[in-house]
């Protein structure tokens, strides 16, 4: 997990998928490390989550939160994945480019 953190990534899959995400309340307590802090060597990846305990201890497993139908990325209820911060995202690159 790199430049950006869990929430790059979040917000990278929930655009490609068109699934939301609600991020659990324990990763959400501490964003700064929680959501923005990058991971060297981490990984974002989908389990079932029967199949969470299941992981290798080594790994450190962390739940960050759980898939939704609904398109966004929800901490505590609030969507943080609104229409201007998806263009602003989506935009960025085009408009340094233009």
């Amino acid at each position: 997990i790199s430049a950006g953190g869990v929430a790059a990534r979040l917000l990278r899959g929930a655009l490609a998928t068109g699934l939301g995400v609600e991020v659990a309340p324990m990763v959400a307590a501490d964003p700064g490390v929680g959501l923005f802090a990058e991971h060297r060597g981490g990984a974002l990846v989908e389990v079932r989550a029967d199949d969470v305990p299941h992981l290798p201890a080594e790994l450190r497993p962390v739940v960050v939160g759980t898939l939704t139908a609904e398109p966004g990325i929800r901490v505590g209820g609030v969507d943080l994945l609104t229409a201007e911060a998806e263009q602003q995202w989506l935009g960025s690159f085009e408009e340094r480019i233009a």
